[in-house]
This record gives C-alpha cells, structure tokens and sequence, in this order.
C-alpha cells in the first residue's frame, strides 16, 4: 500500500482534561492521524467540536493508540478524558 501526503508530520503533546480538547483543528490535505492516550485514564475521542463521556465517537482505553482510519477524516477532532491525568501524543500528516 502507498500513499500520497504532504510530506510533513506534524507532532504535537496535549494535557489530559475531562473538559473537551481539540487534538486536530480542522485542515485539508490531510493523509493521516494518529493519536496515543498516555494517561491512566480512558478518554472520549470526537469526530467534532464537543466530547463528553456521554456524546464521542470512539472510546480509547488508557495507554492505547488510535490510528484513524482511511480515508482519513480532515474536520476538528476533539477528546475529553474521564480524569485529568497524563496526556495525549498526536501526528498528523
């Protein structure tokens, strides 16, 4: 399998919060994204602007990776975590 893209990772680390978090802004041209929850806690990953434990598109277990599927959705990604500990490690390209 072969692809296309920018290029250019982008790499970026974000603080655990049980309020919602944007991980990626909304961009084109995006190939791919991957996210990793380094915390102890689970989090509630949103494929949008507001993520709580009660409205998210996928849950991601404690110290887990989450690789997005393709073709890879480009709009604002956000998360919130049941408790504020650890972080979150993001690439995107």
């Amino acid at each position: 399998m072969s692809f296309t893209g920018p290029g250019t990772a982008t790499l970026a680390q974000i603080a655990a919060a049980t309020a919602s978090t944007t991980l990626f802004s909304a961009a084109t041209n995006v190939s791919g994204r991957n996210f990793y929850n380094a915390s102890t806690a689970a989090c509630f990953l949103t494929y949008g602007t507001v993520s709580s434990s009660s409205a998210y598109t996928t849950q991601v277990a404690a110290n887990t990776n989450y690789a997005f599927p393709v073709p890879t959705f480009c709009g604002q990604v956000t998360t919130s975590w049941a408790a504020a500990n650890g972080t979150a490690y993001t690439t995107q390209w």
